[in-house]
């Protein structure tokens, strides 16, 4: 630093002072950070910390000297941020790929140029050596905390307690208790467990690695990746899509792949105060290998489910900053948006915004807003040409299962009724589904869904004979198949067949194909018998079903507020359920 103030001063022809030069000196090194070497602390590199953007060339001679350091109010604020880098800043600058980043303030006299150095703070660096080859990646702090993750309150619980486990490491290896090594987030696409996963390595004070499970199909590159990650632990690693490695046995690849990674996170967990802490994510955790999971390993199994009301309301109260709907009526979006993730819910409320900007609109409508939410979850309109008969066939394919699901499940709101062709879909009846039930089926509710789910088929044929007899409900009775399957097969619901499990694990039935003919036999029991019984309520309540038809053809759609009001206008008699079973 001497050196550099003494060349500038014979360059530029200047006093210059260099105020509080050990704090200074140590600023200039943490300004390289990771880059601190002796290659690297040169004269120039003084000069370049010292003078940012101060040029003298060309500059006439001026008798005022320049003055550069830390004044009374940048010291202690120096010294309150020197202390959050820790006992070994340069280390830690390191592990984060980081450097020191601060600002000068000029101040000017009669006499002199003050410049002090202030807001310090730290800034990422990018490195070419981490995008270089086969598999390369980046390092990162991120920036969001838990705060930052809306929902998911369950989950944000246990990762806080596991990354302060972490920051406990060493007090726990003083009692003989080893921190975990790593957390499995499992649940439906979108859910935001890379976002989690960011969180969490914030908390942790962390740095954060991403990769793929098809970028780990290499052995070698699995070993290289915790070689470089190392230099930076304790570091988070984050497995997305962990389930692409498979389970060993299914290939040679694959088990040397595995073999390796278990052989990392058991050779390097031991070493405390450095672990490289493993998050993987996965859509399907039951494809998982065991070794991975087990007890030691991964062992932290988290599950991300969809978004409960809750959540979702704070993802559709961002809706309100649009132009337009700030007295947007968050209730009617709330029930149609029952199952949707928290991604599902931003990129409709990107497509208003970029929808806005394409018309040129001032402001957006709540109907903007329920037609987004709508095409995202059921698909875009299709414009397809139907006949009357078909539209009147899917009509009452789809009021025989409102009427029967409003009948048979009371207790669960219909959100939509319709005939609008969507996607893949001629209409459909939805229910709202604020979260994941979970049903401790018996008999009887499993012939209760059969009912609801034939009742499309069931009404079609009672309206139009052997025409409503076709392919409009090969979804249903694929659903029905396979819930009759599980309760033969696999719950031991069926008083002939008994108490045997003939699934795989996971309650995987098998194919009919591979069903024994007399375990076929019984699951035809099932289905025909739920099939006789939706004919029979739906001749019970048919004035009803013809009235909701009618409404189908007419509308094309109820919503969910449309239909409560439309089925409270009506008067039926409530079926007694006590004869339905199998």
């Amino acid at each position: 630093l001497r050196e550099a103030v003494a060349h500038w001063h014979a360059t530029s022809r200047r006093a210059v002072r260099v105020e509080n030069m050990e704090q200074m000196a140590e600023l200039f090194m943490l300004s390289l950070g990771h880059r601190a070497s002796p290659r690297t602390l040169t004269t120039k590199a003084a000069a370049d910390f010292l003078f940012p953007g101060v040029s003298t060339a060309g500059q006439p001679t001026t008798h005022k000297r320049l003055v550069i350091g830390l004044d009374r109010d940048s010291c202690p604020a120096y010294a309150g941020f020197r202390e959050t880098l820790g006992a070994d800043p340069v280390l830690t600058l390191f592990r984060k790929r980081q450097v020191v980043v601060c600002t000068p303030k000029r101040r000017e006299d009669d006499q002199s140029v003050f410049l002090w150095l202030g807001d310090f703070r730290t800034g990422n660096v990018k490195s070419a050596v981490d995008f270089a080859g086969q598999g390369g990646f980046q390092v990162e702090m991120p920036d969001i905390g838990f705060s930052d993750v809306l929902g998911h309150e369950l989950a944000k619980a246990r990762l806080r307690q596991t990354a302060k486990l972490l920051r406990k490491q060493h007090q726990l290896a003083s009692l003989g208790v080893s921190v975990p090594r790593g957390v499995l987030l499992y649940g439906p696409p979108g859910t935001g467990k890379t976002l989690l996963a960011k969180a969490f390595s914030s908390e942790a004070d962390m740095p954060f690695v991403a990769v793929t499970g098809t970028e780990m199909m290499d052995p070698d590159f699995v070993r290289k990746l915790f070689i470089r990650l190392r230099r930076y632990a304790p570091a988070t690693l984050f497995i997305d899509e962990v389930d692409a490695l498979g389970r060993r046995g299914q290939s040679a690849l694959g088990d040397a792949v595995i073999n390796q990674l278990l052989a990392e996170i058991d050779g390097f967990a031991g070493a405390v105060g450095e672990p490289v802490f493993v998050i993987a994510a996965t859509n399907y955790p039951e494809k998982l290998d065991a070794a991975l999971v087990r007890s030691g390993r991964i062992d932290v199994h988290i599950e991300v489910p969809v978004l409960d009301a809750v959540a979702r309301r704070q993802f559709l109260e961002r809706y309100r900053r649009i132009p337009g709907l700030s007295a947007m009526n968050i209730e009617r979006a709330l029930n149609l948006s029952g199952g949707m993730s928290g991604a599902d819910l931003e990129k409709a409320r990107r497509e208003i915004v970029l929808e806005m900007n394409r018309c040129d609109l001032v402001q957006a409508d709540e109907a903007m807003v329920l037609a987004k939410l709508n095409e995202l979850k059921y698909g875009k309109t299709r414009d397809v040409e139907c006949s009357p008969e078909e539209l009147a066939r899917n009509a009452f394919h789809e009021a025989g299962h409102a009427v029967l699901g409003q009948l048979l499940f009371p207790e669960q709101i219909i959100e939509r009724v319709s005939i609008e062709i969507r996607g893949d879909t001629l209409g459909g009846v939805s229910f709202v589904s604020d979260r994941a039930r979970v049903d401790n089926l018996d008999a009887e509710l499993v012939q209760r869904r059969l009912c609801m789910l034939l009742a499309g088929r069931a009404a079609e044929m009672r309206q139009f004979g052997r025409a409503g007899c076709n392919a409009g409900a090969t979804g249903d009775i694929q659903q029905a198949t396979e819930l009759a399957s599980r309760a033969v097969l696999c719950w031991g619901l069926d008083e002939t067949v008994g108490m045997l499990m003939m699934a795989s694990s996971g309650n995987q039935v098998p194919a009919i194909s591979a069903v024994p003919e007399w375990a076929v036999a019984r699951i035809r029991v099932w289905i025909n018998g739920a099939f006789a019984q939706a004919g029979h309520l739906l001749c019970e309540h048919w004035n009803v079903v013809e009235r909701v038809a009618e409404q189908l053809l007419e509308r094309r759609t109820l919503g969910g507020g449309e239909w409560q009001e439309f089925w409270g206008s009506l008067t039926t008699k409530r079926t007694s359920l006590e004869s339905i079973g199998a």
